[in-house]
């Protein structure tokens, strides 16, 4: 065979016309080559596989059809079932004679063992008068629109219909039901429907034994989905995609787009009993790939034109091959170093071989400066890559520190503004509360109700603790800082906390000698101890002893990181430790976060700590955690020294009123009506002259009546006319007159307001204040209106120093 090729080839080569090929440049002879070899086998392979793909394609949507056909058949077969059925129903005697109830025995008794179907009657106004699906003595309520319509279209008809997807109105479960008139006497008396629960519909879908890649669904008149697969359990019940329904009711294979919104072929039927319509659809990019077999098919063809082909580009080829080797073999050897001389026998390869003679001696000397070159350049890419991760590392890490700082600022933003708003509502309840104790407790005579006033005052003031707290937590409150026992104090909390925690647990209490009064707010303080010795008690929860130690200490590192500090500042160190399953370093870390609590669902809200921290700070003072797993937890709060002149805090008060004091007329405002009711109850029993108002409107109306008012008392939070706005308005009015701005807040409005104030008759007074101690402030405004001069000054604080400070490692806490 190859002999006599080669000698078909020799033949041929001796033509003429085939030796003037020697005279073509590489160009045209490689153009010659590929188009011996591609013309003919690319036209054979495009009309094949377009044959092919075409064969395939109809192949696949008559498939379809088939199927659709099928299933439409099916559907028809399964409702034609619950029609004969209702047909059978709707004959019943006593369904005809009206005896429901005999009715109603006989339909439980053949849907006893149904679990997709029941049957259901109504009158001819839609009204159920049966429905097996209800429970015995249940209220009927009227057909849904949707039955309500089917049945008339039956009635009209006296045929069965089948209607659309619903919900019931009952069993809430989506069905459709086959409608039949009942006929008395050749007149329509009331309406028959076997409802039924379209489950099955989807098993008819999966035994089609479809291929996976198959798409199948049954609609309803209205475009809702019988059966869908897959995806049945999402889609039951919802709206097919646009095309699917705007083809309902047609037969016939089209292109629409499926709900995912990709082009599906779908083939439709038209289930001829109830007028629902069967999709059976394959993705169009699928159905297109099934040419991909009638390609193999094609190549197998192509192989035989190929061959050929080969016996013209033969002839070709050797023409063109003779130059190249050449060409090859002095480029070897000038890869080698070694200058050849060969016989291009081609123009071009003439050419060419001159170039590439100059091309390896330039090549010689470029290899060399290119090699120094890249030497220096590589070097210099890794000193800037060094430099750049450097810099990079440097920017991702404080850009990370500057969000996580940014996102715990929004949150005490966030937690600050709703304390606010909280503390605002509930200090009104408080002092309307505590105003009304007082009169009780004044006026009554029986000692069970006076003792009931007093519970009553002593709950508003915890509550008024309670809001010091959250405004402490969001820094909005205001600390009332004293002179505090520490000794006595902690042993006031034990004695308290050993009745209230349980038995299992022991309150080692360990106060150093000589230990000096700290400077703090002392309810606040207790309820920061209380949240600490809680979150120890949680923490051992098989019981054990918990330490509660105070003794005199330097500044700690936290608060030398915050503020800095001086030295020799002195403080008293809190600390509270127990001896549980301690916590890791990263929980550890967030344990000051708001809201972030270890405890389970319920027991805990994440606020404990983060309050008595803010607590701390603004006492000037720190709160720190030490803890490890196996070891325990110990917290430590460290709170001012108490300085010597704070002893005497209380002599700058006010003295009590005297009977004998004139008392000034006062103007009180305030939106809430009972809370202003009681305070004005209250001053008046003191002696006070009192006017009302309810706004800042009605206010000023009064005090331009020219009425002897000498102060003015008033709400800051009020709709329309603010407290603020109404004492600039009032003094620019009145110039002198002396006014007092109630606060259950400390908004902004109230403190810039007061920062502005200096020179002007302005007190600002936080909710809830006792009757006693607002007669106090307001016979202080009026002698400071008189004299000019404030009966007190506040005494500035001092500041604060700072050195380094240790944890103890051993997890208990040294006295």
């Amino acid at each position: 065979m190859g002999r006599w090729f080669g000698g078909l080839l020799n033949f041929i080569e001796r033509k003429p016309t085939v030796a003037a090929l020697d005279s073509w440049t590489i160009e045209r002879r490689l153009t010659a080559l590929v188009l011996a070899l591609a013309v003919p086998l690319n036209i054979l392979v495009v009309v094949v596989v377009w044959h092919v793909a075409s064969a395939q394609q109809d192949y696949a949507r008559n498939s379809l059809q088939y199927t659709a056909r099928a299933v439409a058949q099916g559907v028809d077969a399964e409702v034609d079932k619950y029609i004969r059925l209702a047909d059978a129903l709707s004959r019943s005697p006593a369904l005809v004679n009206g005896d429901i109830g005999t009715f109603e025995a006989e339909a439980r008794a053949i849907f006893a063992d149904s679990r997709d179907a029941y049957v259901v009657v109504g009158d001819l106004d839609g009204q159920l008068l049966l429905n097996l699906a209800a429970t015995p003595g249940q209220k009927l309520p009227p057909r849904p629109p949707s039955a309500v319509a089917a049945q008339r279209l039956a009635a009209s008809k006296r045929a069965p219909v089948v209607s659309s997807l619903r919900r019931g109105p009952i069993a809430t479960d989506w069905v459709f039901s086959v409608e039949l008139p009942v006929i008395r006497g050749g007149e329509v008396v009331r309406a028959l429907g076997v409802v039924v629960k379209p489950q099955g519909f989807v098993r008819l879908l999966n035994a089609q034994s479809m291929p996976a890649n198959w798409l199948a669904g049954i609609i309803d008149q209205e475009g809702r989905f019988i059966a869908r697969v897959p995806g049945n359990d999402r889609l039951f019940g919802a709206l097919a995609s646009n095309g699917f329904r705007a083809s309902r009711g047609k037969e016939g294979v089209s292109e629409i787009l499926s709900l995912e919104a990709k082009p599906i072929v779908q083939a439709n039927a038209v289930a001829s009993l109830s007028g629902w319509t069967v999709g059976i659809a394959i993705h169009t990019d699928e159905l297109l790939s099934t040419a991909l077999g009638a390609m193999a098919w094609a190549a197998g063809a192509g192989v035989l034109v190929s061959t050929l082909s080969l016996i013209l580009a033969a002839l070709i080829a050797r023409r063109i091959t003779q130059p190249i080797k050449s060409l090859h073999f002095g480029a070897q050897s000038l890869l080698r170093g070694d200058m050849a001389d060969i016989d291009p026998k081609s123009p071009e390869i003439s050419e060419v071989w001159d170039s590439l003679r100059q091309v390896a001696a330039e090549r010689r000397r470029a290899e060399a400066a290119r090699r120094e070159s890249e030497e220096r350049s590589q070097e210099a890419l890794r000193r800037i890559n060094a430099d750049l991760e450097t810099r990079v590392r440097q920017e991702v890490e404080a850009r990370e520190l500057a969000q996580a700082k940014l996102l715990q600022s929004e949150k005490l933003a966030a937690l600050g503004q709703l304390a606010g708003g909280v503390a605002h509502d509930f200090n009104n309840i408080l002092q309307t509360m505590l105003a009304g104790a007082s009169q009780v407790e004044r006026r009554s005579t029986d000692p069970k109700i006076a003792k009931v006033a007093r519970l009553l005052n002593e709950a508003a003031q915890r509550g008024a603790s309670i809001t010091r707290r959250l405004l402490s937590f969001a820094r909005q409150g205001e600390l009332r800082p004293e002179p505090v026992d520490v000794a006595a104090t902690l042993n006031g909390l034990r004695e308290m906390m050993t009745a209230t925690i349980s038995p299992n647990y022991e309150l080692c209490l360990a106060v150093a000698d000589d230990l000096p009064w700290a400077l703090v707010d002392k309810g606040q303080l207790e309820a920061a101890l209380v949240n600490l010795i809680i979150n120890a008690r949680d923490a051992t929860p098989d019981g054990g002893a918990i330490e509660i130690s105070a003794k005199l200490d330097g500044p700690p590192d936290p608060l030398c990181a915050r503020d800095g500090a001086r030295d020799g500042a002195r403080f008293v160190r809190f600390a509270v430790a127990d001896h549980g399953t301690g916590m890791d370093e990263a929980t550890v870390k967030r344990a000051l976060e708001p809201f972030f609590t270890t405890k389970g669902s319920g027991a805990g809200t994440g606020l404990g700590l983060p309050m008595a921290r803010s607590f701390a700070e603004q006492s000037g003072g720190a709160l720190a955690v030490d803890s490890a797993p196996g070891r325990g937890t110990i917290v430590s709060l460290w709170i001012p020294v108490a300085a010597e002149a704070a002893f005497v805090g209380a002599a700058g008060r006010l003295p009590a009123l005297t009977q004998s004091e004139r008392r000034p007329a006062v103007l009180l405002v305030d939106d809430e009506e009972a809370l202003r009711h009681m305070l004005a109850a209250e001053l008046a029993e003191q002696g006070f002259q009192l006017v009302e108002a309810a706004d800042g409107i009605e206010a000023l109306r009064l005090l331009g009546e020219n009425r002897a008012i000498d102060v003015l008392v008033t709400d800051l939070a009020m709709p329309g006319m603010n407290g603020v706005d109404l004492i600039r308005e009032a003094q620019a009015v009145r110039p002198g007159l002396a006014a007092i701005l109630i606060t259950g807040n400390a908004m902004e409005a109230a403190t810039a307001f007061m920062a502005n104030a200096e020179g002007k008759k302005v007190g600002l007074v936080r909710k809830p204040i006792d009757s006693a101690g607002l007669a106090e402030r307001i016979m202080g405004m009026v002698a400071t209106s008189e004299t000019g001069e404030p009966l007190q000054k506040e005494r500035p604080g001092a500041p604060i120093a700072c050195d380094r400070w240790d944890l103890m490692s051993s997890g208990r806490v040294d006295p």
